[in-house]
Protein backbone atom coordinates (compact mmCIF):
# COMPACT_ATOMS: atom_id res chain seq x y z
CA UNK A 1 0.00 0.00 0.00
CA UNK A 2 1.33 3.38 -1.22
CA UNK A 3 1.56 5.71 2.05
CA UNK A 4 1.05 9.55 1.40
CA UNK A 5 3.66 11.24 3.92
CA UNK A 6 3.30 15.19 4.76
CA UNK A 7 5.69 17.05 5.77
CA UNK A 8 4.84 20.02 8.31
CA UNK A 9 5.16 23.72 7.22
CA UNK A 10 5.26 24.43 10.78
CA UNK A 11 9.94 23.78 10.93
CA UNK A 12 10.25 25.20 7.31
CA UNK A 13 8.03 28.51 8.41
CA UNK A 14 10.53 28.94 11.65
CA UNK A 15 13.36 28.13 9.37
CA UNK A 16 12.33 31.03 7.04
CA UNK A 17 11.45 33.34 9.56
CA UNK A 18 15.28 33.34 10.68
CA UNK A 19 16.56 33.42 7.16
CA UNK A 20 14.41 36.42 6.47
CA UNK A 21 15.57 38.40 9.76
CA UNK A 22 18.76 38.07 8.81
CA UNK A 23 18.48 38.60 5.08
CA UNK A 24 19.44 35.65 3.82
CA UNK A 25 19.59 35.37 -0.30
CA UNK A 26 21.20 32.54 -0.39
CA UNK A 27 21.15 28.70 -1.44
CA UNK A 28 19.65 27.82 1.98
CA UNK A 29 16.67 29.11 1.32
CA UNK A 30 16.30 27.12 -2.04
CA UNK A 31 17.16 23.80 0.51
CA UNK A 32 14.24 24.56 2.58
CA UNK A 33 11.93 25.29 -0.71
CA UNK A 34 12.98 22.70 -3.46
CA UNK A 35 12.35 18.93 -3.14
CA UNK A 36 13.97 16.75 -5.78
CA UNK A 37 14.24 19.46 -8.28
CA UNK A 38 10.51 20.70 -7.62
CA UNK A 39 9.31 23.94 -5.48
CA UNK A 40 7.28 21.94 -2.35
CA UNK A 41 3.49 21.40 -2.78
CA UNK A 42 2.70 23.84 -0.43
CA UNK A 43 3.20 28.23 -0.89
CA UNK A 44 2.78 29.94 2.37
CA UNK A 45 2.46 33.96 3.55
CA UNK A 46 6.60 33.61 3.39
CA UNK A 47 7.34 32.21 -0.14
CA UNK A 48 5.53 31.78 -3.36
CA UNK A 49 6.93 30.79 -6.70
CA UNK A 50 6.89 31.99 -10.19
CA UNK A 51 8.25 30.98 -13.15
CA UNK A 52 9.74 34.43 -14.40
CA UNK A 53 9.58 38.11 -13.51
CA UNK A 54 9.01 41.19 -15.68
CA UNK A 55 11.60 42.46 -17.43
CA UNK A 56 12.04 46.43 -17.55
CA UNK A 57 10.52 48.13 -20.67
CA UNK A 58 12.94 49.91 -22.93
CA UNK A 59 11.38 51.76 -25.23
CA UNK A 60 14.23 51.33 -27.94
CA UNK A 61 13.07 47.86 -27.88
CA UNK A 62 10.10 47.44 -27.02
CA UNK A 63 6.86 48.51 -29.43
CA UNK A 64 4.68 51.22 -26.57
CA UNK A 65 2.21 48.47 -26.62
CA UNK A 66 4.51 46.60 -24.76
CA UNK A 67 4.69 48.58 -21.89
CA UNK A 68 1.02 48.32 -20.56
CA UNK A 69 1.71 44.69 -20.32
CA UNK A 70 5.40 45.27 -18.30
CA UNK A 71 3.30 47.61 -15.81
CA UNK A 72 0.30 44.91 -15.36
CA UNK A 73 3.55 42.43 -14.57
CA UNK A 74 4.91 44.58 -12.45
CA UNK A 75 2.07 46.02 -10.64
CA UNK A 76 1.69 41.81 -9.70
CA UNK A 77 5.12 41.65 -7.76
CA UNK A 78 4.12 45.10 -6.57
CA UNK A 79 1.61 43.51 -4.72
CA UNK A 80 3.26 40.77 -3.67
CA UNK A 81 6.27 42.19 -2.31
CA UNK A 82 3.67 44.54 -0.19
CA UNK A 83 1.78 42.01 0.87
CA UNK A 84 5.20 39.93 2.15
CA UNK A 85 6.29 43.37 3.23
CA UNK A 86 3.34 44.14 5.61
CA UNK A 87 3.18 40.41 7.42
CA UNK A 88 6.52 38.38 7.48
CA UNK A 89 8.44 39.23 5.38
CA UNK A 90 9.44 36.55 2.67
CA UNK A 91 10.58 35.09 -1.00
CA UNK A 92 9.67 34.71 -4.29
CA UNK A 93 11.78 32.01 -5.92
CA UNK A 94 11.84 32.59 -9.88
CA UNK A 95 11.99 29.68 -12.81
CA UNK A 96 9.68 27.22 -11.06
CA UNK A 97 7.05 26.51 -13.13
CA UNK A 98 3.29 26.94 -11.34
CA UNK A 99 1.64 23.78 -12.65
CA UNK A 100 3.95 21.34 -11.83
CA UNK A 101 6.01 23.04 -9.69
CA UNK A 102 8.97 21.61 -11.36
CA UNK A 103 12.71 24.03 -11.73
CA UNK A 104 12.78 25.50 -15.50
CA UNK A 105 15.74 28.11 -14.50
CA UNK A 106 15.21 31.68 -14.93
CA UNK A 107 18.66 33.27 -16.03
CA UNK A 108 17.65 36.63 -16.72
CA UNK A 109 18.72 39.78 -15.03
CA UNK A 110 16.02 41.43 -12.70
CA UNK A 111 16.36 45.31 -12.05
CA UNK A 112 15.47 45.78 -7.71
CA UNK A 113 15.75 49.37 -8.55
CA UNK A 114 13.41 49.90 -10.97
CA UNK A 115 10.65 47.55 -8.71
CA UNK A 116 11.57 48.91 -5.58
CA UNK A 117 11.08 52.62 -7.63
CA UNK A 118 7.55 51.39 -8.07
CA UNK A 119 6.83 50.10 -4.85
CA UNK A 120 7.57 53.54 -3.40
CA UNK A 121 5.58 54.80 -6.09
CA UNK A 122 2.55 52.43 -5.26
CA UNK A 123 2.73 53.01 -1.43
CA UNK A 124 4.80 55.85 -0.76
CA UNK A 125 7.04 53.06 1.42
CA UNK A 126 10.61 52.30 0.67
CA UNK A 127 11.13 48.32 0.85
CA UNK A 128 14.33 47.48 -0.12
CA UNK A 129 14.11 44.33 -1.94
CA UNK A 130 17.43 42.00 -3.15
CA UNK A 131 17.26 39.68 -6.33
CA UNK A 132 20.49 37.41 -6.79
CA UNK A 133 20.88 34.32 -9.18
CA UNK A 134 21.25 31.21 -7.45
CA UNK A 135 22.26 27.71 -9.27
CA UNK A 136 20.90 23.89 -8.01
CA UNK A 137 21.45 20.84 -9.56
CA UNK A 138 18.82 18.05 -10.33
CA UNK A 139 19.40 14.93 -11.94
CA UNK A 140 23.24 16.28 -13.35
CA UNK A 141 22.00 19.37 -14.50
CA UNK A 142 22.39 22.59 -13.11
CA UNK A 143 19.67 25.11 -13.15
CA UNK A 144 19.74 28.76 -12.63
CA UNK A 145 16.88 30.22 -10.33
CA UNK A 146 16.22 34.01 -9.10
CA UNK A 147 15.54 34.78 -5.49
CA UNK A 148 13.95 37.84 -4.52
CA UNK A 149 14.19 38.69 -0.95
CA UNK A 150 11.52 41.10 0.47
CA UNK A 151 12.17 42.08 4.35
CA UNK A 152 9.70 42.06 6.81
CA UNK A 153 7.86 45.56 7.95
CA UNK A 154 9.66 47.09 11.26
CA UNK A 155 7.35 46.78 14.47
CA UNK A 156 7.15 50.36 14.46
CA UNK A 157 6.13 50.86 10.60
CA UNK A 158 2.90 51.22 9.70
CA UNK A 159 1.74 48.70 7.24
CA UNK A 160 2.37 49.83 3.38
CA UNK A 161 -0.96 50.81 1.51
CA UNK A 162 -1.61 51.56 -1.91
CA UNK A 163 -2.20 54.96 -2.84
CA UNK A 164 -3.22 54.54 -6.50
CA UNK A 165 -4.92 51.68 -8.53
CA UNK A 166 -2.41 49.55 -10.62
CA UNK A 167 -2.18 49.57 -14.08
CA UNK A 168 -5.05 47.65 -15.86
CA UNK A 169 -3.49 44.56 -17.15
CA UNK A 170 -3.86 42.70 -21.23
CA UNK A 171 -7.05 40.90 -20.40
CA UNK A 172 -8.83 44.24 -18.86
CA UNK A 173 -8.47 43.61 -14.85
Amino acid sequence: MNELIFESLIPKKIALSKLIDDAVVDNRVLELLLKNGKGIEDESDRWDFKETLPSAYNPKQNPAGVKAHIDAKFAEIVKDCVSFYNSYGGYLVIGIRDSDRKAVGYSDAFDTVDLNKRIVGATSVSIETFFRTLTIDIEGASYPLGLLYIPKRPQDARPAQFRKNAPENPSGK
